[in-house]
């Protein structure tokens, strides 16, 4: 794709601070003697592939049995000095066995601030994909499971009905017959991507000539080496279609991401759903007011055509463009002649003068409510997507927009929000309008509505299909239902979009700006947890992001019922069990056990602890601890057992605190060890519920406050 040497591309696509968090964690094992050389190397090569100049310096390899600690030095030495890019890359070639670049001076790339902690998402973001072990048992033993339950059971592929059903947005492609002998133009272009744009735009220009001009003012753009910003780790866009702007391409004006490859074999790779996946979050999280994101690959002269949403990823049979013109030319102009809606974003979030605003009905008129600030908007692909903006009706009344996308399974939060305002509870978010958003007068679901009629049950997963042909040739003593079974499961359950509009805005604990704030803000969220459960409600979704305090930092309150039940409810919900946010769940929940009110609170000691982890105060960066951020990572049944393990000898425990508590949260080392004391009473989980718990608590955190003060 280019005439660069390694040495000029290395220069134009920097590291930067693509290896802090693993030098940190170099540190932290050379420190402990606890060096294991293989797994090093595996967490450093998957550290390398998240910085830009690993999509263009392609390497693959293995790692044999025989890896030595005293051949892995030099790489290591060189990572943690903070090496120049090049040196860094000679070091990790020659481990390769593979010819190094020659080395010229210039200045190194100074490392940068260490990003912060964040645990509060209900979906871990894909912290990368292993397309350069994509064949090694280390690889599969180092991806986590989470990147595994985003992916493998929510993609299928080779839908027969995909590419009518998607491009239905556009129904005159019987007055282009003269456009496809255009594709012979496009044949001798292959996969290289500014020379393939530039053929897709004479392809414009020829539609335009003869009077077919996209309604809104698009184009395509091809930036193989140029990183995209926009996001907290660059990458590049091979090609796409963006909305033109005189401002600097970001992801925000990326409309339809594509992929380019040069084999025709790659089309059905892993690496390559992975790599998809990644581009598609990047475009979600850019885009606040996006449904769905719709993509193209191409793996030589190969066409496949995908749509990702909440639910999971759907793709076409893929195709020869050489061979089937008109289909490339259908999927191209489909996709620059579609209004917005049918790429993606959301037809009820509307704009005036740039400002965007939404509709609803409430007391039976309407009120327009303007959106304000972006306040959050998880990074993830599929899942609840949960999005908050900070609005307002008129300068007096300022409130909080709330979209997410349930499982339709799911008790409403709005009902249980009104429910519980009506019901005067405290120190909890107050109700204004609750809504199932509806698009074209239907409700907005998945499945029903933003899939226009696309069905999976004709298509396969491509991870599924690979493991039953590994199942098939090994031997295995474990039985686990079929991937059709396994696939059907999935299919039953429908994500719908639902809005709910609070009264309060608050912020996080995390942005407390003392120690004193901190305790507040938990304490007001054990008094509304308890005001609720009062209520007949119990949250079960405790968590840094959902304990907020107000303003004046005198007093905080609960957020976020998407999780909570009615206490007196007879039967579950049918959705997906195990709820919360996994590092705060509680020991007992996550062995699976029946949730009570007593695993809530134990999910607010979880909270203080893992703040005080990492927490060094207000505006500062807050420390990186590879132990604890490796909670995401684990199943619920293995993390269970570490927290257990944790809490169950109070000395170790206290050790811990010693040692693992940063300097600005020592002073709530004694709260901490307080409240340990009547979470886990002689270091044993509470085996009968007992609500004179949250008096305990209450207690313990007033009087650590009261301490502070003097």
């Amino acid at each position: 794709m280019s005439s660069l040497s390694d040495e000029e591309i290395i220069a134009q696509n920097p590291i930067g601070n693509g290896l802090d968090d693993f030098r940190r964690l170099f540190r932290e094992k050379l420190e402990t003697s606890t060096l294991h050389a293989k797994v090093l190397v595996l967490k450093l090569l998957l550290a390398l592939q998240t910085v830009p100049l690993a999509s263009v310096l392609k390497y693959r390899t293995t790692i044999s049995d025989d890896f030595n600690l005293l051949s892995c030095i030099p790489l290591f030495k060189a990572v943690d000095s903070h090496a120049s890019d090049v040196e860094i890359f000679n070091a990790l070639l020659v481990l390769l066995a593979r010819p190094t670049i020659p080395h010229q001076s210039g200045p190194t790339t100074p490392p940068q601030s260490i990003p912060s902690f964040d645990a509060t998402s209900e979906q871990t973001p894909l912290p990368y994909s292993g397309d350069h072990l994509a064949d090694s048992s280390e690889h599969l033993k180092v991806i986590d499971q989470t990147l595994k339950e985003e992916v493998e059971d929510r993609l299928i592929t080779d839908l027969p009905d995909f590419l009518v059903l998607s491009l239905n947005q556009f129904q005159s492609f019987q007055r282009l017959q003269t456009l496809y002998t255009t594709c012979a133009k496009i044949q001798r272009c292959r996969y290289i991507g500014k020379k393939l744009a530039g053929s897709i735009e004479k392809l414009l220009l020829f539609a335009s000539e003869r009077g077919f001009r996209p309604d809104k003012d698009r184009r395509i753009v091809a930036t193989p080496k140029e990183p995209i910003p926009g996001s907290v780790s660059q990458r590049n866009l091979d090609i796409g279609m963006i909305s033109s702007s005189d401002e600097p391409l970001n992801w925000s004006q990326i409309l339809v991401p594509g992929e380019l490859k040069s084999n025709q074999v790659e089309d059905n790779r892993r690496p390559i759903w992975l790599e998809l996946i990644k581009y598609v979050r990047k475009v979600f999280r850019a885009q606040d007011t996006r449904r769905f994101v719709l993509r193209f690959i191409m793996c030589g002269s190969l066409m496949r055509l995908w749509r990702f949403d909440r639910l999971g990823g759907m793709a076409s049979k893929s195709f020869d463009i050489n061979k089937d013109g008109k289909m490339f030319v259908s999927a191209i102009l489909g996709y620059l002649w579609m209004d917005e809606e049918g790429l993606g974003f959301d037809p009820t979030i509307l704009k005036e003068d740039a400002k965007k605003y939404i509709k609803i009905q409430r007391n039976g008129l309407e009120e327009r409510l303007y959106l304000e600030e972006l306040m959050q908007r998880q990074p993830c692909v599929f899942g609840r997507a949960t999005t908050c903006w900070r609005g307002h009706v008129n300068e007096d009344t300022q409130l909080v927009i709330k979209d997410s996308w349930e499982y339709e399974e799911r008790p409403e939060e709005g009902v249980l929000l009104k429910e519980a305002t009506e019901a005067g509870v405290q120190n909890i978010s107050r109700y204004y309008h609750h809504e199932t958003v509806c698009v074209g007068a239907a409700i907005d679901g998945v499945r029903n509505n933003a899939r226009k009629g696309l069905q999976d049950a004709s298509g396969r997963n491509p991870f599924q299909q690979r493991q039953s042909a590994i199942s098939e040739s090994t031997t295995s003593s474990v039985t686990s239902d079929p991937p059709t079974v396994q696939k059907d499961i999935q299919r039953q359950y429908n994500r719908v979009h639902r809005r709910v509009i609070i009264r309060d805005v608050g912020k996080s604990i995390y942005d407390a700006t003392s120690l004193g704030a901190l305790l507040t803000g938990l304490l007001g969220g054990i008094k509304g947890h308890e005001s609720l459960l009062n209520a007949g409600i119990l949250h079960r979704d405790i968590s840094i992001g959902n304990v907020l305090l107000n303003e004046a930092e005198d007093d905080a309150f609960l957020i976020d019922l998407d999780l909570a039940i009615k206490i007196n409810r007879e039967k579950a919900s049918g959705a997906p069990s195990k709820t919360g946010t996994k590092v705060f769940m509680a020991i007992g929940v996550l062995y699976g056990e029946h949730h009570s009110f007593m695993h809530d609170l134990e999910s607010f000691f979880w909270v203080l602890f893992l703040v005080c982890v990492h927490w060094n105060g207000p505006e500062r960066p807050s420390e990186t601890k590879a132990e604890y951020e490796n909670w995401n990572y684990k199943n619920t049944v293995e993390l269970a057992d570490i927290k257990a393990g944790k809490v169950i000898h109070t000395y170790r425990f206290n050790e811990e605190l010693d040692s693992k508590v940063t300097s600005y949260c020592e002073a709530l080392i004694p709260c901490i060890q307080q409240l340990h004391e009547v979470v886990f009473p002689d270091g044993k989980r509470w085996l009968t519920e007992d609500r004179r718990l949250y008096s305990r608590m209450k207690s313990v955190l007033e009087n650590a406050i009261e301490a502070l003060e003097v």
